[in-house]
């Protein structure tokens, strides 16, 4: 749960956003909004106060390893993912080939990159995709698939 992931550093919290839903804590009142409970497949955006006066926070997330192959189902437009893959795999590498007519862009934390089909390349700052990191991946049609080349060791 959200309460359960993020109690210890909730007063440092301006948010929790995942795609179409968020939460916050109000001191008063606890955890507010409709993100309930964190899943594999889902990325989320973890939004610090702005202007707080405590250097960097170490924050830690001990759970259970995913087993088997985790699916993602993308509908047309944009889907906020995790990305569980192997660490900083090429972007042309970590998506299936088949797959690369059908997706647009790719948004991570102050990176993206556009595929140029005409040339099938990417272009922009997002080269690689970093495990455990969320991202926006815009879609042509709905799609689903599983990253590839994963490194089990995490």
């Amino acid at each position: 749960s959200v309460e359960n992931i993020f109690d210890i550093i909730k007063e440092e919290l301006e948010g929790v956003i995942s795609e179409g839903t968020a939460a916050y804590y109000d001191s008063n009142l606890g955890w507010i909004g409709n993100l309930d409970n964190l899943g594999y497949s889902k990325g989320y955006w973890i939004k610090i106060k702005p202007n707080l006066d405590i250097g960097d926070i170490d924050f830690n997330i001990l759970g259970f390893p995913y087993n088997g192959d985790l699916t993602y189902n993308l509908h047309d437009g944009y889907n906020l993912i995790s990305y569980m893959g192997t660490d900083n795999l090429p972007l042309e590498d970590a998506i299936p080939e088949e797959l690369q007519e059908f997706i647009i862009s790719i948004i991570g934390e102050g990176r993206a990159s556009i595929y140029n089909h005409d040339i099938n390349q990417w272009f922009g700052n997002l080269n690689e995709l970093k495990f455990g990191a969320g991202y926006w991946i815009e879609t042509s049609i709905p799609i689903s698939f599983y990253w590839q080349n994963i490194d089990t060791n995490y």
